[in-house]
């Protein structure tokens, strides 16, 4: 084989397997920039729902609070209106 030949069979290798590794580089910055996305959407619902949700029991027990609160002032009422 001509060494003409053997240079291009090498370069061209050696442009291929540039052109892939620049191909797998660039796929990987898109995955880590995808995986980055999403690792700040879950912790965005993750912020929100500590901040957002209530437990079954604390609201209920807060809305029995609030119904003796309610209850207390409807007696002071009656006994206002009844005096």
């Amino acid at each position: 084989m001509a060494p003409e030949i053997i240079a291009v069979i090498i370069t061209s290798a050696f442009a291929a397997f540039t052109g892939v590794g620049r191909a797998l580089n660039t796929f990987n910055e898109k995955i880590q920039k995808k995986f980055d996305e999403l690792e700040r959407k879950v912790y965005e619902v993750e912020e929100d729902m500590i901040r957002d949700y209530v437990l079954k029991q604390d609201f209920i027990r807060e809305m029995n609070g609030l119904n003796q609160k309610l209850d207390r002032i409807w007696e002071f009422m009656i006994k206002q209106n009844h005096n």
